[in-house]
Formats: structure tokens, sequence, C-alpha cells
């Protein structure tokens, strides 16, 4: 599945300057259910490097076996990881526990390394990373 990420113009603001966006989408046909949930999960509750290094720490305690269940989160958007996989719960539009929100561990890793990388870079009209998680 491709995901791309991409710097969108917010426009200026008067006292901090030029205002950048960073928006993940799927861009690959069928991916509707990567865009709905993983998407959102990576832009509602990881806004900075740091933030996806603390996502990756849950998902390694499961992966490791130190943890049955972790969960992750902000808002209204939280990721609950099993060694089932990384479920996905959308609070504010009752998607909890949605079939469609399941993902693989090792898939939903790929995507958190790949945002935090395109976090850490500068954001310009120019700048945008596509990556394959499967």
């Amino acid at each position: 599945m491709i995901l791309e990420f991409s710097c969108v113009d917010g426009g200026t603001h008067p006292i901090t300057g030029k205002v950048w966006y960073r928006f993940p989408s799927c861009v690959a046909p069928g991916g509707e259910r990567y865009d709905h949930y993983l998407c959102s999960a990576l832009f509602m509750t990881m806004h900075r490097p740091d933030d996806c290094l603390e996502a990756l720490a849950q998902l390694d305690l499961v992966q490791s076996g130190q943890s049955a269940e972790t969960t992750f989160g902000l808002n209204d958007t939280g990721v609950t990881f099993t060694p089932r996989g990384a479920q996905v719960d959308i609070a504010i539009e009752d998607e909890i526990a949605n079939p469609d929100g399941l993902f693989g561990l090792a898939e939903f890793r790929n995507a958190v390394v790949a945002w935090r990388r395109f976090l850490s870079e500068p954001c310009s009209h120019a700048h945008s990373l596509q990556i394959d998680i499967s």
C-alpha cells in the first residue's frame, strides 16, 4: 500500500510567517481504509518526531511480548496495539473496533517510521515522500 506525505500551504501568519501543514494520504487504488484510519491516526496523534517514537515504543512493548496490549493516542483518535495488530479507533465518528481500522503491526510500524522521517525534514511545496508500507 502506497502512502504519500506532503506539505500543504497554510498561508501566512502575521507573526510567525509561512505556515505549513503536513498531510498523509493513501494514493493506492482501493486504499480508502488506509486513508481514513491509518493516515488519520498519523495526522491526529503524531505531530512531532517524538510522538512517533512514543508510538513505536508502545508498539515495541507488544511485539517483544512485554505487554499484551498498549494504547497510544490524543484527542478522539487512538491506536490499540495487540499481537493481532494496530486497531485505530476514531471516537468522534463512533468508529470503535471497526475491522477496517485494524492493520498489521509491521505495516503500521513502516508507516510511523516514514512519517517520523517526514516530520523531521523541512516543509515546502516541493517536499513530499511516498512509501510502500507493505
